[in-house]
């Protein structure tokens, strides 16, 4: 008989592990001065990293089922950390694409879906709760690694990734440990997934979510040099990416639990449409209140990669909300190429942010518009 503690437990720490990924932007100058890349090829790295993640998260729940929680957990981590040790290898570009974007992304959905799901099926009536904790963990993860990467920088790139694949290494087998002693597995969705896949529904969830997500990815992706360029000064730099961390934690927690409770219309409408503010405030400058700024971007996109999951599993069940999750999760990873790309190459273009900010500020308002059109 499974139990739920440790369970709950176990997945909190792989994702709080995996969530180090979203610390990218302050490992952004470092690549581009030891790899001599644009800050557009730098920024493909991240944008790689979303879209593995994606096709991980797509496809990963047909898997889950074949390892219990334990191997599920170690393979994950193993993967993370192959990838890693080829990035802190790497001596051109494309090699990071591959370690740090394919391989460690991959990882990364591979994990994190695993822990979204399995907490969701442990926690029967609380689904929206499971999952706003699982996605806040994984917010913690890029919260508490960014000074601990920026000092391992001291030593160069090849120090700063080596570090990281060790810390997740150590915190995987750790959640290995809590799965083994609740005898998680993942239970097979194809029996309460049978009959015909809802397309217009989920079609429509592809392009709200996809267009709510972005402005949290872009930022995320920049959140250092964002925070730079628009005079926030070296601490407020360095402090960007933890902020966002920290308000995307509580937003997920708010998210899921939010979901549990109230109708899903006013939540869909209201979330990117106070990034839309957020956005608009930062395209403005608005120099020491930068942080302020990021941190509404981050709030509002931990609540929404909390909520959406969290609705779709009241709608269609777990087990079936695991397939059409996978689905509607692809326009996470459009949104993750399309916003850290385009922001980089934006930049590259204009020698700023501010058009990519007032971009993603329209992708933002149209899910607004959208969520507001559609049926839930």
């Amino acid at each position: 008989m499974p139990a739920r503690v440790p369970i709950i437990a176990g997945c909190l720490l792989l994702s709080l592990a995996l969530g180090t990924v979203h610390v990218f932007s302050v490992l952004l100058a470092e690549i581009e001065a030891a790899l001599g890349a644009s800050r557009g090829a730098a920024s493909l790295t991240y944008s790689f990293a979303l879209m593995s993640l994606t096709v991980a998260v797509t496809f990963g729940h047909r898997a889950y089922h074949l390892l219990p929680g334990w191997g599920c957990a170690v393979v994950v981590v193993g993967i993370a950390v192959l990838g890693l040790v080829l990035a802190a290898g790497a001596g051109r570009i494309w090699v990071l694409w591959l370690g740090f974007g394919l391989i460690f992304g991959a990882a990364n959905g591979l994990g994190y879906g695993y822990a979204l799901q399995l907490s969701a099926q442990v926690w029967p009536g609380r689904e929206g709760l499971a999952m706003g904790l699982v996605t806040a963990a994984y917010a913690i993860g890029a919260t508490v690694a960014p000074p601990f990467l920026e000092a391992a920088l001291a030593g160069g790139l090849r120090a700063a990734l080596l570090g990281l694949a060790t810390a997740i290494g150590c915190a995987g087998l750790l959640a290995a440990m809590c799965l083994s002693a609740g005898k998680a597995r993942f239970l097979p969705a194809q029996a309460a997934a049978a009959g015909p896949f809802p397309w217009p529904a989920a079609t429509g969830l592809w392009c709200v979510y996809g267009a709510a997500v972005l402005a949290g990815l872009m930022a995320i992706g920049h959140a250092t040099e964002i925070a730079r360029e628009l005079g926030g000064g070296p601490a407020t730099a360095l402090l960007a990416p933890s902020v966002i961390a920290i308000c995307n934690m509580a937003g997920s927690l708010v998210g899921g639990a939010v979901i549990d409770r109230f109708a899903v219309r006013p939540v869909a409408v209201s979330l990117p449409l106070m990034s839309t503010a957020a956005l608009l405030w930062l395209a403005m400058g608005p120099g020491s209140g930068v942080l302020a700024a990021l941190g509404l971007i981050g709030a509002t996109y931990g609540a929404t990669i909390a909520a959406y999951p969290a609705l779709i599993a009241r709608r269609y069940g777990v087990a079936a909300g695991a397939r059409i999750y996978g689905v509607v999760f692809t326009a996470w990873g459009a949104a993750g190429l399309i916003g850290p790309l385009g922001a980089g190459a934006i930049f590259d273009r204009v020698g700023g942010y501010e058009t990519a900010l007032v971009a993603a500020a329209g992708f933002a308002t149209a899910s607004a518009v959208g969520a507001a059109l559609r049926r839930h």
